[in-house]
């Protein structure tokens, strides 16, 4: 099995920052490797987002490919990206059954 360092895009840190100073809770998870996002995103009307972070120009690897095959993931490449997802997200779904409580959701 071959490790990989963890790396991330160089415009990484400032579109999570811009994601939190939104009011989303967002987790890094850029260092999972085998295709998983760079982070999770909860937004602030309660929906949870897969986010991968690119670089204008970047690809994706063959093994974010497969993931993004099984799972909807939001690909973003800007600050304005990020945002935009964040208040559109499942604009087209309907609210959570049950918003979390701070309880329920350790990171709130």
């Amino acid at each position: 099995m071959t490790l990989w360092a963890k790396r991330t895009d160089g415009n990484h840190s400032e579109i999570r920052d811009a994601m939190r100073k939104a009011g989303a809770e967002v987790e890094d998870l850029s260092g999972s490797g085998r295709g998983m996002p760079d982070t999770l995103v909860y937004t602030p009307d309660g929906r949870l987002l897969l986010v991968e972070i690119k670089m204008p120009k970047g690809t994706l690897t063959a093994p974010q490919v497969r993931f993004h095959a099984r799972f909807p993931v939001h690909i973003v490449r800007s600050v304005e990206d990020a945002l935009g997802i964040i208040k559109n997200a499942g604009a087209d779904l309907p609210p959570p059954a049950t918003p979390p409580t701070k309880e329920s959701h350790p990171g709130g």
